[in-house]
C-alpha cells in the first residue's frame, strides 16, 4: 500500500475481474495494522498489454510476467480513512470481516463512512 500511496505504483493487480459496476476498492491492510485504511476509485479491469508502462510492475504485467495476477485496476483516486477501521470493529459494528477475495461493502458501512469526508491523497 505504501507504493500506491506514494504513487510509485499506480495499478492494483488482482487474480480476478471485478464486475464493471464496481468503481471503488475498500482496502484492508493486514499487517501490522489489521484495519480498513483506504478507499480507491478504480478503472475497469484491464489485461496485459492494456496499461501504461510507467509505474512499478506495469511493464512486467504487460509482458505477461504476472500470470498469477491477470487483471490490473488503475488507481484513479486514493482516500485514507481519517479513522482506520480495525478488524474487531468491522465485525462488531458492521457484521463483516476482511475479505478473503472480495466482497461488497455493507450498506451500513457505506452510510457511516462517507468517502468525501476522508483524507484525499490524490
Amino acid at each position: 500500500m505504501s507504493k500506491i500511496a506514494s504513487r510509485t505504483e499506480n495499478y492494483e493487480f488482482r487474480r480476478y475481474l471485478l464486475p464493471e459496476e464496481v468503481k471503488r476498492m475498500w482496502i484492508y491492510v493486514s499487517s501490522p495494522q489489521q484495519a480498513l485504511r483506504y478507499i480507491a476509485t478504480i478503472s475497469r479491469g484491464k489485461r496485459p498489454g492494456e496499461i501504461d508502462e510507467e509505474g512499478t510492475s506495469n511493464a512486467d504485467f504487460n509482458a505477461g510476467r504476472k500470470n498469477d495476477m491477470p487483471f490490473a485496476y488503475k488507481i484513479l483516486e486514493l482516500y485514507e480513512l481519517k479513522e482506520p477501521l480495525p478488524l474487531s470493529e468491522m465485525k462488531e459494528t458492521y457484521g463483516t470481516t476482511y475479505p478473503q477475495r472480495y466482497m461488497y461493502t455493507p450498506q451500513k458501512m457505506l452510510d457511516s463512512i462517507v468517502v468525501a469526508e476522508q483524507t484525499r491523497l490524490f
